[in-house]
């Protein structure tokens, strides 16, 4: 019959085999997060410019929609396949996405080959309107896009104008910003590069 001393050693030794056991599998199974990722570690640390950005947590795919280019010609999204998106909502009515504008405009210019700003526009006008006012402007670096009968907008659930758009090159909504952001900056431009061509 064991003492009442060994009794308590023989107890002390299960609960810390049991404690072990545990640290261990939490290790192995719990010590994972889906910030965690590579996508996490890329867009989560974002400039101050870009402080309103609401990153997705659950990315919606890119929809498989047509816009008008200058009105008449059909662009589809599937064309931009394998290149990362900075899709923004705006209207040649909407005063502070008139102010934004020249930020996107800069974007787009300095931007790589692999992220393509879209500028997709609001107006039941259509494309005259939209071509004019980014001539007049001379806003020569960003294409006059039209989304017909606000297709694309209400499949993105889009409400608010301006509302810019990230989607990966993988072809995920990372996230959105509502309202206008400082985009030609150089610390907007790195953080570009860095979350939406992030390997995933």
């Amino acid at each position: 019959m064991l003492s009442q001393r060994a009794r308590i050693i023989l107890a002390f030794a299960a609960l810390a085999s049991f404690i072990t056991v545990g640290a261990a599998s939490w290790v192995i199974f719990g010590n994972s997060t889906p910030h965690a990722s590579a996508e996490g570690a890329a867009c989560r640390e974002k400039p101050q410019q870009l402080n309103n950005l609401q990153l997705a947590t659950t990315p919606r795919p890119l929809p498989d929609a047509v816009l008008l280019k200058d009105g008449t010609i059909e662009i589809a999204l599937t064309e931009y396949a394998g290149r990362a998106l900075v899709m923004n909502f705006w209207a040649t009515w909407c005063a502070p996405c008139i102010r934004e504008m020249p930020a996107l405009n800069r974007l787009s210019a300095g931007a790589s080959s692999s992220v393509v700003v879209l500028p997709v526009s609001q107006d039941r006008e259509g494309g005259p309107i939209v071509r004019k006012f980014l001539d007049v402007n001379k806003l020569t670096n960003l294409p006059a896009l039209i989304d017909p009968k606000g297709q694309l907008a209400r499949a993105l659930k889009v409400t608010n104008l301006p509302t810019t758009v990230l989607f990966s090159r993988q072809g995920r909504e990372i996230g959105r910003l509502v309202g206008i952001a400082e985009w030609d900056q150089a610390e907007v431009r790195r953080y570009l590069r860095r979350c939406l061509n992030a390997r995933r």
